[in-house]
């Protein structure tokens, strides 16, 4: 069984400044650190674990559903539910559906599973024992697989009920990293897959799965770089509204044009101050990094157009995680002083960018 480190973090929210995209250096003046060092630790290391196994199960499948369904538009409705998600698992959230990992009856992860909004109990998936607990993705409402005992692919269609199993000759997974917020694992967006493939029959280590057809259609492309396995690529990501993949490699970020994918990528090279470990996130044409400088850089980069480059945004330089990006906000964890040691805080970085046209 894979373990899982724990650790306990504060969280404090911190707004930073617009930063345009187009044509500023990457230099940057740090915020004033408001962080007091010397404020005290409430974390109660030795707090009494008042959870009972044994307790009796309260919950009444016949109680009164609180729900509003003529809530005002905009406002969200919280809706508690009796199914149990293995911590040491995986969450992913579609189009009406979570994707989980349930809990088996000696208390470890179970299989992959999934529910809608007001369900009870997961719906299950199809012959799930087969597929891996931690290894997979949501995008609208298919469930992307990985095999348990191998590195293939299988897309389940919830939506029909339906499974779309990828040779692995065709696709095989370079790897599956262990941990949920590590770079590397395969990515989905809308109808897009992307992967990092080793040992497949065409020896194309980038592809693509293109969800929109039964069975799917796979675009390979072409290999980044010198890279000739797929352990030499970092990192992948796939943007659906600009029909882009993208390929970390030797600190170059590859840009793939997906209307047009024997067409050579797009690189950008960042050799000089390094990519981080930090998954990248990429959303409407936008990657958002961590660089690996001794600065602790996150930026931000238009890859629509060869000739952008990328913005540095206003941060402690205390190195990011959890990049997150949709439309024009994004964010990211940044850790604490490092006076506060191994459970330093961990800062909420929440910002909206203005993005202007290059020209």
């Amino acid at each position: 069984m894979r373990g899982s480190n724990l650790r306990t973090w504060m969280a404090a929210l911190v707004l930073l400044a617009v930063v345009p995209l187009a044509g500023c250096p990457r230099t940057v003046t740090p915020p004033a650190d408001n962080t007091n060092d010397n404020s005290t630790d409430n974390t109660n290391d030795n707090a009494t674990d008042n959870t009972n196994d044994n307790a009796t199960d309260n919950t009444n499948d016949n109680a009164t559903d609180n729900t509003n369904d003529n809530t005002s538009d905009g406002a969200f409705v919280f809706n508690l539910t009796p199914i149990a998600i293995h911590s040491q698992g995986r969450i992913g959230v579609g189009d009406n559906i979570i994707a989980y990992t349930d809990i088996d009856p000696d208390r470890t992860p179970g299989v992959p599973n999934y529910f809608t909004p007001g369900d009870k109990e997961g719906r299950g998936i199809p012959d799930a024992a087969n597929y891996d607990y931690d290894s997979f993705q949501v995008s609208g409402t298919k469930i992307i697989l990985t095999g348990e005992s191998d590195f293939a692919i299988t897309i389940y269609d919830t939506a029909t009920d339906t499974t779309d199993p990828i040779a692995e000759t065709d696709i095989r997974l370079a790897n599956k990293p262990i941990g949920n917020y590590v770079a590397g694992h395969f990515q989905a967006d809308g109808d897009f897959v992307v992967t990092r493939n080793d040992g497949v029959d065409d020896g194309h280590i980038v592809k693509v799965i293109d969800m929109s057809t039964v069975p799917a259609t796979i675009l390979s492309l072409p290999n980044p770089g010198d890279v000739s396995s797929g352990f030499g690529v970092a990192q992948i990501a796939v943007d659906a509204e600009t029909s882009r993949a993208l390929a970390v490699a030797s600190d170059v970020i590859y840009v793939y044009d997906l209307t047009d994918p024997t067409a050579e990528p797009t690189a950008f090279d960042f050799s000089a101050e390094g990519i981080g470990d930090a998954q990248v996130a990429f959303d409407n044409g936008i990657v958002l990094f961590a660089d690996d400088s001794s600065d602790d850089l996150v930026s931000y980069l238009d890859v629509t157009d060869a000739a952008n480059t990328a913005v540095a945004i206003d941060t402690p330089r205390r190195g990011a995680d959890r990049l997150v990006l949709r439309g024009d906000n994004y964010g990211f964890l940044y850790s604490g002083p490092a006076s506060q040691g191994d459970t330093a805080a961990i800062f909420v970085a929440l910002q909206r960018m203005t993005l202007l046209t290059v020209g």
